[in-house]
């Protein structure tokens, strides 16, 4: 599949008002002319000094500005506070912020859920209305996306560089008539270092006192600078460790924590097998009879019984086994540079980055059986009602890379500059997900499926081979399964299935997703005229932004049995 998307060029145009009189801290991210601040002791010249002083382009504007100034809110987020919070990653430095909270934020933890960008993918969603009408851009200019499986739709918080951050700047306002629709809720404009006096090396690690989700990292950034530039080369790595079910009790086993009103006592029901109150986790280790009772297999027995209305399916340990946050491998490079030609100003940046995401996940299995299946003994539609691995895994590549040109037009145009750039991203996804097959289940409510031909206690299951002739309903050629096995036995039904079972039931879905984004954008920006209050200023400008995205999908094939894609 392919989506192609050639979109706007825009006549971009704005005016505002720009008063000398304001003072303050000025941050820097663009800068205009390389004439210092130039102030002197005689009150005469104060004016003077102020109108030479460095302009800069705030989040939110396309005009420059003599201080870091604007009505619009902004929260500025520098490397240093976030350092000293304790945040050493982007996504936590981003969604942490206040703005962020009160929406629904997609990062690692949303295990087992189909989320757009696929398994490990970190967004921002500003003011509740989504990724989506969030802008993430990078040094005020736009960056593709990343993902698989064809969501490719935000930019994915992983693939900036933590070590090259030296501020990120939100706008709590919507800025759709400078940026598009996409920044309805907001913008969040990620700045990187420009210069590094210095070589540095940072080693942390996060390790919690219960075990499990340990996070690991290491970065460095080296500079050089000279007589008309700068350039700053970084590289960072981290490794997050996965955090399971198993790792925290209240993770481990939920409960109902029901107490008696007279005594305070707990009154939950006993799981008889543990002799403590159950785990209220998905129903498994169960069959259920249509129009008919849910079995459970009791001990004393040896055999399958109708669950009382007091009891409870039993807790399967494997679930304790299942990813709350998953294994996660980063690493990225980032380079940044600029150069002053003297007429004109180079400045460009190149960004590679790789993550790795492996999900451990186990979610129910039930297929049906209809009262011809030679397996089934109930004489009925009947199921099992088992647990089984649903496990994934991505490995994404991403590259960004950045080159423009900016300056002024001297004395024949003052206060007027220009700037023209190109941002070319492109992203390459695997993803593998373990999955049923509908050719290789026994299920006849599901047309295509494989079936048991014999007679209970001697049969043979056949399936059709080819899972496209089953997928489509077509009329394929059974053949014998080279496994043979028993929906409503005890192992099955506890999840207890064998290896070889479970390698001809689960077959790995894999696919790659490609996505790629050209802008080129050219601005002019000056003042037109003065009034009492300060300058008129405008900024026109054009852009073109084009996109073209291929998903991929491959047949399904053999187990990977928690490899990577």
């Amino acid at each position: 599949m392919s989506i192609k998307n050639d979109l706007r060029y825009l006549a971009l145009g704005s005016v505002a008002y720009s008063v000398f009189a304001i003072t303050g801290v000025a941050y820097a991210q663009e800068t205009e002319t390389d004439e210092p601040v130039i102030t002197t002791e005689t009150q005469d010249n104060e004016d003077e000094a102020e109108s030479r002083q460095e302009r800069v382009v705030v989040t939110g504007s396309l005009l420059r500005r003599d201080e870091y100034s604007s009505s619009s809110p902004i929260q500025v987020i520098t490397a240093e506070t976030a350092t000293a919070e304790g945040l050493i990653d982007a996504t936590d430095i981003i969604q942490s912020q206040s703005v962020a909270s009160g929406s629904t934020q997609i990062n690692g933890n949303f295990g087992g859920f189909v989320v757009e960008g696929g398994t490990g993918v970190n967004t921002i969603s500003l003011r509740g209305l989504g990724a989506q009408r969030t802008l993430v851009i990078f040094n005020g200019r736009r960056i593709g996306p990343s993902g698989v499986q064809g969501q490719v739709g935000a930019v994915d918080l992983n693939v900036i560089p933590t070590s090259a951050v030296q501020r990120v700047e939100i706008l709590k306002d919507g800025a759709s008539s400078i940026y598009g629709s996409d920044a309805v809720a907001g913008v969040v404009n990620v700045i990187t270092r420009r210069s590094v006096d210095a070589p540095e090396l940072n080693v942390s690690f996060n390790v919690p006192y219960e075990g499990g989700g340990e996070q690991w990292s290491v970065d460095g950034a080296y500079g050089f600078n000279f007589d008309r530039g700068n350039a700053v080369i970084s590289a960072s790595y981290q490794k997050l460790e996965q955090l399971s079910f198993r790792d925290r009790d209240y993770f481990d086993c939920p409960q109902e924590y029901v107490y008696d009103k007279k005594g305070g006592n707990r009154v939950d029901t006993i799981d008889p097998n543990t002799g403590r109150p159950i785990c209220l986790l998905s129903i498994t280790d169960a069959i259920d009879i249509n129009a008919g009772p849910r079995l459970i297999y009791d001990e004393a027995l040896g055999d399958f019984r109708p669950s009382a209305f007091e009891e409870r399916e039993y807790y399967n340990e494997k679930y304790r086994d299942t990813a709350v946050i998953p294994e996660t491998e980063r690493a990225s490079i980032f380079a940044t540079a600029d150069y002053n030609f003297g007429w004109a100003e180079f400045f460009g940046d190149a960004l590679y980055s790789n993550r790795k995401t492996e999900q451990e996940y186990f979610r129910q299995f039930f297929p049906w059986s209809s009262p011809a299946d030679p397996q089934n003994p109930y004489g009925n539609f009947a199921r099992p009602i088992t647990i089984a691995p649903f496990s994934t895994g991505v490995d994404i590549d991403y590259y960004s890379v950045t080159a423009g040109l900016r300056g002024d037009f001297g004395n024949m145009l003052q206060d007027w500059t220009w700037e023209t750039a190109a941002v070319y991203s492109k992203s390459e996804g695997d993803y593998t997900r373990e999955t049923f097959p509908l050719n290789r289940v026994v299920d006849p409510v599901r047309g295509g499926g494989a079936t048991n031909v014999g007679t209970p206690g001697n049969y043979q299951c056949f399936y059709i081979e080819d899972q496209d002739f089953a997928n489509n309903g077509l009329n394929g050629t059974y053949v014998p399964c080279p496994v043979t096995y028993d929906y409503f036995s005890r192992d099955f039904v506890e999840g207890n299935i064998a290896p070889d079972v479970l390698d001809f039931l689960i077959q790995d879905d894999s696919g790659s997703t490609s996505y790629e984004q050209l802008t080129l954008s050219g601005i002019v920006t000056g003042s037109l005229f003065t009034l009492p209050a300060g300058d008129v200023g405008v900024a026109l400008g054009v852009e073109e932004h084009r996109a073209v995205g291929h998903v991929r999908h491959h047949r399904a094939r053999g187990r990977r049995r928690g490899g990577g894609p």
